[in-house]
């Protein structure tokens, strides 16, 4: 292609402005970022471009397979070729390219697959990221790769990244040095008009306002509408909702991204000539394309979005509301051949973000985690525009873990076998034969240096998600092959229908079957149809070992924990199905299951399946449980645990129950009262107060050793347990600290009462006559409180100066107990009375 072409071509277009200068950039700088608003021709230009000044191909990223395509057969006709020759393009299941091939275009997955498989991409000259403000995984990962590769492999490699409404500055720092240019395009005007802000975020609502939208734009505009809506179902409602309200001339053609590709052309080909087009599409119209005779955008302001369900290890598509750089693409398509009109309808003071969350920021990331494992990387050391986040890498390593595509660096050689041991879940109670290694450390973290199996580097060929990767080539294994193509091809795209995926899984699909076979041959799967059998569920659940669902009453449990349950209507066939193999769920409620029995359970995921015994402390039994995960597949009495099993649900209950679950008493009460008076004379005590040994148990651990029953732990005598946690020489110093009981001059051994400070001690009145100084302990340095008796018992006085009380306080209870207890002594001077626990009576006998 001479230089003197490629600028005739570009002055056709309004991004001609820059043409020279794009090209001059590219020789100079290797790598570019070119900002021009919507329908200035930079697709089918700057491609051009770059190839004639790079001398090699250019390889173009589309996001969707239709915008590829398009933009292919565009570029071809503008040449007077067809697609193959000098443009070309490849999409999943078709390819139009040749070696003389010098523009292709492609979409963003295939690019990334491509440099996995060879990072020096031989014989293209230029990479050029279409419409990359849309932020997808694969573009982002894409890009990454490409500005590694040109740093260490080809710093020939040109590298473009182009957008009508890119954020150029933060682009460019990532890529710096760079160059930045922009066009000013040429603009046809659109007028943008606002509709009553949605009241709801139901779809028949959204249906309803999109179709009252276009009857209402089509009664006052001229030329075809294009109607933004979020996804297939409002699609299809509002489709129903204009059958029969639209003027004759006018015909409805739905577009979204699961159509045939011959279907979406279809749809974007301008109307016959005297008649006009509402095409009702998602966001596949937002970007790359120029819908021929469209002047009229009528755009709901809602999209759908993947988004990362951690309780499901899933991803649930939201319908949200959309940025303000989609609600331009979107008007945009109203102004791309003349002047236009949208209308938003929102209200237009409605704050919208400015751009929409990357997809690596949102979305489950097993997909990128194996690629970063097969690019020799981990997803940390790669340099995203935006960094993964931790949770969601975490999340993706231990799904790979799970289907056996990767394991901890240090464990190579010994757990690459596809187990899924890792469904088993460290119970406390219980004892578990065989757990495996986590690749996921104790504190969340994931192990610094992974690397795949054989198993893993196998998924990698497969251009499908880990999960049905792995189970592409389990079916393969086991024998199940084409079912397993027929499935695959089934779950790569949307669910519809009822919870029984076998319905939609045998009704006649043509796209679907091509899209098997295609599998079929990547995997080596014999070319045969999917045999029509109950086998789906063992294929659902070695793609999904951590959906598998039990029924426990009414609902199910997960085998990877948590719970779940059928919707009301549309499950009858499922319904009485003990177990499940569960390919979609969104809040619990599982959208599409097959059958599957517990023998084929115990056949092909054996290696998941544990037998724990378990010690129920509160009952004082034991059951021996076979389980799958969290899922409890039988369950028998156990006469005679292992002493293991009861010690591991001793401190399961411990953990829960805490002190509460030894049995006290008053003795070893009054242990524990005397040490926390020694340790408040004596830091250096150890301390045995309800934090401090609930927070260390080494204390108990002795003694929990011998256990074997729950008997045995109700019959400690826990003053001997806390007596052997402290050592030998400070007991003796307690007898001297803090002596138990203590002798009074009527000869009696009273106890001391620790619990409070001072400690007190209680005794009868008379009992301390003679007694001239009030009672110590702790080596003479703490004083006693004491409590004066009545003969019956009863405080009469309180005080810690028993001299003072006999020189003061004494007479006035002496003058009134004397008359109530008239039978013991009550003396004028006590000081010189002899101390008694009797009677007067009793004395004088003596």
């Amino acid at each position: 292609m001479n230089n003197t072409f490629c600028a005739e071509f570009a002055a056709r277009f309004p991004i001609g402005d820059i043409a020279g200068r794009f090209q001059e950039e590219l020789r100079a700088a290797r790598r570019v970022v070119v900002c021009a608003p919507p329908g200035a021709g930079k697709t089918a230009v700057l491609p051009l471009l770059a190839a004639d000044a790079s001398g090699g191909r250019a390889v173009v990223t589309e996001p969707r397979r239709l915008a590829a395509v398009r933009a292919a057969r565009f570029l071809a006709g503008s040449l007077g070729s067809a697609p193959g020759g000098f443009a070309g393009y490849s999409v999943r299941l078709e390819s139009r390219v040749c070696a003389e091939t010098q523009v292709e275009f492609v979409t963003e997955g295939i690019l990334t697959r491509r440099i996995l498989a060879d990072p020096e991409l031989p014989g293209v000259s230029c990479l050029i990221f279409d419409e990359f403000h849309e932020r997808s995984l694969q573009s982002d990962f894409g890009l990454a790769l490409a500005l590694e590769i040109q740093e260490a492999l080809r710093p020939d490699l040109a590298i473009v990244v182009m957008s009508a409404t890119l954020n150029a500055e933060t682009v460019s720092a990532y890529m710096a040095p760079c160059s930045v240019l922009k066009s000013e395009g040429l603009s046809h005007p659109v007028e943008i008009r606002y509709q009553e802000r949605l009241r709801g975020r139901d779809g028949r609502d959204l249906a309803d306002a999109v179709a009252n939208g276009v009857l209402s734009v089509l009664r006052s505009e001229k030329g075809s509408v294009l109607a933004f809506l979020p996804g297939r179902g409002d699609i299809v409602r509002c489709a129903g909702i204009l059958a029969g309200r639209l003027p004759l001339d006018t015909d409805v053609y739905p577009l979204y991204g699961e159509m045939p590709l011959r279907e979406q052309e279809n749809a974007v080909r301008p109307a016959p000539p005297g008649r006009r087009k509402v095409v009702l599409s998602t966001n596949i119209a937002e970007t790359s394309l120029t819908l021929d005779g469209v002047s009229v955008v009528v755009d709901s302001g809602f999209v759908k979005r993947a988004r990362y369900d951690a309780s499901t290890d899933m991803n649930v598509l939201e319908t949200v509301r959309i940025s303000r750089a989609q609600a331009e693409q979107r008007a945009g398509r109203a102004g791309r051949q003349g002047p236009g009109v949208c209308l938003r309808l929102w209200d237009k003071n409605s704050v919208l973000a400015e751009q929409q969350k990357p997809e690596i920021a949102v979305t489950e990331l097993s997909g990128l985690a194996l690629d970063t494992l097969r690019w020799g990387s981990m997803p940390d050391a790669v340099r995203f525009l935006t960094a993964p986040p931790g949770s969601s890498v975490r999340a993706a390593f231990r799904t790979l873990r799970l289907l056996g595509a990767a394991e901890a660096a240090d464990a190579a050689g010994r757990a690459g076998s596809g187990s899924l041991a890792v469904l088993r879940p460290e119970r406390d109670g219980h004892a578990s034969e065989g757990l495996a290694a986590s690749a996921v450390n104790k504190d969340g973290a994931v192990s610094p240096r992974m690397i795949l199996t054989q198993h893993g580097k196998d998924m990698t060929g497969i251009p499908l998600p880990p999960r049905l990767a792995h189970m592409l080539l389990f079916g393969r294994k086991i024998g199940l092959g084409p079912l397993a193509a027929a499935l695959a091809a089934l779950l790569s795209e949307r669910l519809r229908g009822g919870p029984d995926i076998r319905q939609a899984l045998y009704a006649p699909d043509p796209r679907r079957d091509k899209l098997a076979a295609y599998y079929r041959s990547i995997a080596g799967i014999p070319d045969a149809p999917a045999v029509v059998s109950d086998s789906a569920g063992i294929l659902i659940a070695a793609a999904y070992p951590d959906k598998i669902a039990g029924r426990r009453g009414r609902a199910y449990v997960l085998s990877g924990g948590g719970g779940a349950f059928l919707p009301p209507d549309g499950s009858e066939p499922l319904a009485g199905c003990t177990y499940l193999a569960a390919a979609a769920l969104e809040g619990g409620r599982i959208l599409a299951a097959a059958p599957l029995e517990k023998d084929d359970i115990m056949r092909y995921f054996a290696d998941a399946v544990s037998t724990e015994d378990s010690y129920g402390w509160e009952k004082g039994s034991a059951v021996r449980r076979v389980c799958l995960g969290h899922i409890v597949l039988d369950e028998t009495p156990l006469p005679e645990p292992s002493p293991e099993v009861v010690q591991c649900a001793f401190w399961q209950a411990f953990r829960n129950g805490g002190l509460s679950l030894l049995p006290w008493d008053d003795k070893s009460g009054r242990f524990r009262s005397r040490a926390a008076f020694c340790r408040r004379l004596d830091p250096a005590w150890p301390d045995l107060g309800d934090e401090a040994l609930l927070a260390d148990a080494e204390w108990l651990e002795p003694w929990i050793g011998s256990i074997r029953s729950r008997r045995d732990v109700a019959a400690f005598d826990m003053t001997s347990v806390l007596r052997s946690a402290v050592p030998h020489r400070l007991l003796q110093e307690m007898d001297r600290l803090a002596p138990e009981r203590i002798p009074v001059p009527s000869g009696r051994l009273v106890p001391v009462d620790y619990s409070v400070f001072p400690p007190v001690l209680a005794v009868k009145l008379q009992e301390m006559f003679g007694l001239a100084e009030s009672p110590k302990v702790g080596d003479g340095r703490v004083t006693l409180c004491i409590h004066l008796l009545s003969p019956a018992g009863r405080p009469l006085q309180i005080t810690n100066d028993l001299p003072g009380f006999w020189k003061g306080s004494y007479a006035a209870v002496r003058s009134e107990m004397r008359g109530r207890y008239p039978k013991h002594p009550w003396p004028e001077d006590p000081l010189e009375a002899v101390p008694t626990a009797k009677t007067t009576k009793a004395m004088n006998r003596k």
